[in-house]
């Protein structure tokens, strides 16, 4: 399925729409220039292993979880040289700026702190949201820029960065099938990591 046109157009409430589609434009570069492998699996939103057609099937779908179960809202958890901890899950939605969901949108915040001596680099990327029968999907990258423009009118790409010892709060969008609930999020320092979980 297609994105809307509303995904393309200029951001109609934006001082300076332009220039952040181009920020957003870059973040999709970077996105594409990082991930290695994408693992395309034919799972609707059906049950567990019942196959449907692509059209169903956003992009950002990866695979199967198949890990233990995990920590819950509030609790801190670490993985590699972050502590990550997921403060809150935002109701549905069905639209960020000028950006249209699929499905809809779901926004989960949290608090990365760098736990190691050197600085370190948070990725939006490196995090996936799983639902009950185990699919995950990655983040929504033009939606979560857009829901940074909301908040704080601008994208600001040094807020990744993490020096020693310090923390940064971030919002991650997820675009799901309106049929899809989420469970968990699995957290990453790196991509090859296993990761942890933290059940929504």
């Amino acid at each position: 399925m297609q994105r809307t046109a509303t995904r393309q157009s200029a951001s109609a409430y934006s001082p300076i729409g332009v220039l952040d589609q181009a920020k957003l434009r870059g973040m999709r570069g970077i996105i594409v220039a990082s991930v290695l492998v994408v693992f395309t699996v034919l799972v609707g939103c059906g049950g567990p292993g019942e196959q449907s057609s692509s059209s169903n099937i956003p992009n950002r779908y990866l695979g199967l979880y198949s890990g233990p179960d995990g920590a819950a809202i509030g609790q801190r958890v670490r993985n590699g040289n972050f502590a990550f901890s997921v403060t809150k899950v935002d109701p549905p939605r069905k639209s960020i700026g000028d950006q249209t969901a699929e499905g809809k949108f779901v926004v989960v915040h949290l608090t990365v702190t760098n736990i190691s001596k050197m600085p370190q680099q948070f990725w939006g990327f490196n995090q996936t949201l799983r639902d009950a029968a185990g699919r995950k999907y990655t983040y929504d990258i033009e939606a979560t820029g857009a829901l940074e423009l909301e908040q704080d009118g601008d994208v600001d790409f040094s807020r990744r960065f993490l020096l020693p010892g310090r923390s940064n709060e971030y919002a991650l969008v997820f675009d799901l099938p309106d049929c899809v609930q989420p469970t968990g999020i699995d957290l990453r320092y790196l991509p090859g990591s296993d990761g942890v979980t933290v059940k929504l």
